[in-house]
């Protein structure tokens, strides 16, 4: 009987801990963004821990809106599974179509109390990235060294600064 009241009363622990991690989660879904006090992650003034993931795929995959439940889903697994932080990528510089699958990504991750880190721009030659930024220079006549002037030539950043801007 004893060992019956110990196993109830860890249960009723376990069960308050479960319901005050959702009702947190549920309160702060939508709360404002993550920032840093030191060298800490900080949400509405208190820490922010968190576990992640990482789905580069989930903006490109979103441009079909018949593929747009893997997204859906995953959102959903991780939420249950208790992830709260996502990485995905938001860039596809020169393309306005996957933007609208990003839409879908964030209003998805808001639904699900999933916080996003988005990845605005590449290093690869795919899908933009900096060598995008780099021709649309040379095609301008800015006269560039390679494909690392991204990091430093201001015409570059500026040009990167542009379409973050535009994009929001």
């Amino acid at each position: 009987m004893a060992s019956f009241s110990r196993i109830s009363c860890i249960f009723g622990v376990l069960s308050f801990l479960v319901l005050a991690t959702e009702a947190r989660v549920l309160r702060n879904g939508n709360a404002g963004f993550v920032t840093t006090r030191e060298s800490h992650f900080v949400l509405d003034g208190s820490p922010f821990l968190f576990n992640g993931f990482n789905a580069y795929w989930m903006m490109h995959v979103s441009d079909d809106p018949s593929e747009r439940y893997k997204v859906s889903e995953v959102f959903r697994d991780a939420s249950a599974a208790g992830l709260t932080v996502c990485r995905t990528w938001a860039f596809s510089d020169g393309g306005d179509r996957a933007l609208q699958g990003l839409e879908f990504v964030i209003s998805e991750a808001r639904k699900h109390g999933i916080r996003l880190i988005l990845s605005f721009v590449n290093d690869y030659n795919d899908f933009g990235g900096k060598s995008q930024y780099a021709r649309w220079a040379r095609n301008a006549g800015v006269q560039i060294t390679s494909e690392d002037d991204f990091y430093t030539n201001q015409v570059l950043k500026d040009y990167f600064k542009n379409h973050i801007r535009v994009r929001n």
